[in-house]
This record gives structure tokens, sequence and C-alpha cells, in this order.
């Protein structure tokens, strides 16, 4: 009898703890958030600066994505898909590539005026491409790894590389060799670089690096209920310093997510909102790449309103 008590309590303390320690959790990440701006419903805006490990301007953006009001689309399937690059012909165009401005004007555009019809309020840079060589202005893009948009299969060979994904039921995920989803069970795939952030911690390889340079980051919290985006700036003396992938994974960690991928960055780090405030309505990047250049990229994702 003493026996069956002693693991009653044990197992309730337990219970307790663990409760508590939940509740402390979801009370950091509130707070971490508390001074964010909420730009439209359930998505907010947090700029922040920091010292240590070194200078870093940094960008997070969380999109609250229960209730179903928000969608995702990516960069179209162009006219000329599969065709030789002109300039490069032992590869096929896969995408034109985009500034992340443009790709959200357009986005926005009547279809009758050559746009898509979508009210798009958030866009942010996603893969990596080639050609990438002097002179680094080719205007069309491949070797991505997994490119669909809007259930357009536009690259099929994922060339190993993890991707951010909408399925067609319209779930998110993040597809990878340790989590395989079906091509066809997907609406929109965003090919990365590499996953930083799993379970919850991040990891060694990530925490390990030390190259610095602008990076982008997407995250996933655990519920997969919530999409997160974390852009730093680089390169940029006595502004921002950059950071590392492992960097990446843990402000994502620090900000709610559980799951992360390093997506393109460098110059191609763009975060992109719709912002009203004219009266009008025009695209407000709110990083700044040194010299304040936009650089086309091979695919960007947009987030509209349905």
């Amino acid at each position: 009898m003493k026996r069956l008590f002693c693991k009653t309590a044990f197992f309730l303390v337990l219970v307790l703890f663990s409760a508590v320690y939940v509740i402390a959790q979801e009370a950091k990440l509130v707070d971490a958030w508390a001074n964010a701006k909420e730009l439209h419903p359930g998505i907010f805006h947090l700029s922040l600066e920091r010292e240590q490990p070194r200078m870093m301007k940094i960008q997070l953006m969380k999109i609250d994505l229960k209730g179903g009001r928000y969608g995702f689309t990516g960069t179209p399937k162009p006219e000329l898909w599969g065709q030789p690059m002109p300039d490069f012909p032992e590869l096929n165009i896969v995408t034109v590539r985009e500034r992340t401005a443009a790709f959200m004007e357009k986005a926005r555009l009547p279809k009758e005026q050559g746009g898509r019809g979508l009210n798009m309020l958030v866009a942010v840079n996603a893969s990596p491409w080639r050609p990438w060589q002097f002179p680094w202005n080719h205007k069309y893009a491949a070797h991505l790894g997994l490119a669909i948009t809007d259930g357009d299969v536009l690259q099929a060979d994922d060339l190993g590389r993890p991707s951010f994904v909408v399925l067609k039921n319209g779930n998110i995920d993040f597809r990878s060799k340790a989590n395989p989803i079906a091509i066809e069970d997907i609406m929109m795939s965003a090919p990365g670089f590499q996953v930083v952030l799993s379970k919850g911690e991040v990891l060694p390889g990530a925490a390990k690096a030390t190259a610095l340079a602008p990076r982008t980051g997407y995250g996933l919290s655990k519920e997969h209920d919530v999409f997160y985006i974390v852009i730093i700036d680089g390169r940029q003396k006595d502004y921002s310093l950059g950071a590392t992938i492992g960097d990446v994974g843990r402000l994502l960690q620090e900000f709610g997510a559980y799951d992360a991928l390093n997506m393109d960055g460098g110059g191609s780090s763009t975060l992109v909102v719709w912002d009203t405030t004219d009266g009008v309505g025009k695209p407000r990047i709110l990083n700044h790449q040194g010299g304040g250049a936009q650089r086309t990229v091979s695919y960007n994702v947009g987030i509209f309103a349905k």
C-alpha cells in the first residue's frame, strides 16, 4: 500500500511539474512577442537589434494559420519552362528570377492585367539555384530542388535538399530525408539548404557552424499551425555582421519554432510586406541589404488572404 502511494505521489508530482514547465514556456513565448506589431490578423512582425554574440539586425515574422484565413503560393511556372537557357544551354529553365517585391506586386495585379489577383500580404525569398557565376545576372534559374507551385511541378528532383511544403489537404510541413512526403500530395514546395532545428533542438552540425552571412530561415510550431520567418542582415560593418546557420535555428527556437530550415541567404535574403499607410498600398522591404540592392531570386514564397 505504501509503495502504491509513493508511486501515485511521484506520478502526480511529475504531472504537476510538466504542467508548470509548459505554462512557463508558453509565458516565455508570449513575452518574446510582447513588442511585436500585428500587421494583419494573426500576422506579427518584430524587429530586433542585438549585440551578442555579435551585432545583428533581425526581422521576425509569425503567421498564425489557425482558422485557415491565409494561403501560400510561390513563383509560378514560366512560359519557357523546360527549354534550354539561352545563355546557359546545359541547364533547362525552371523559373524566371524575380525580385521579391516585384513578385508581390505582380501577384496582386488583377488577372486581366497579367497578375494573379491575390491579396498577398507577405513575401519572402526561398531557394538556392544555378547558374551562379559572373556576371551573376542570368535571367533564368535551375537546380533549385523540389519546386512546386499551385500543384505545378517545376522541378521534381529534390537534389537531397529539404523543402517547406504546403500539402493539398492544407497542412504545412518540412519535407526531408527524415520526413519523406509524396510529390503527388504537395501543392507547394519551396526548397531550402538544410534542417537547422528538429523537434525543438538545434542540430549539432548547425550549432558548430561559424560562417557569417545574411540569412533567411523558416520555422514551424510543434503543431504546424504557426509559420515563422527570420531574416538577419549581414556583411554591413557597424550595422549588422550576419549570422551562422546555427543562429537561424536558435532564433527561430527562441521565438516559438519546433522545426526550422535554413533557406537561401546572402544577397537573396528579403522580407516584404504590403504596406497601406499611404492609403494606396505598396511593397515595403523590412530588412536592409548592403547598398540597398534587391537581388532577383529563383523562388519566392507569398502569403495571401483567402
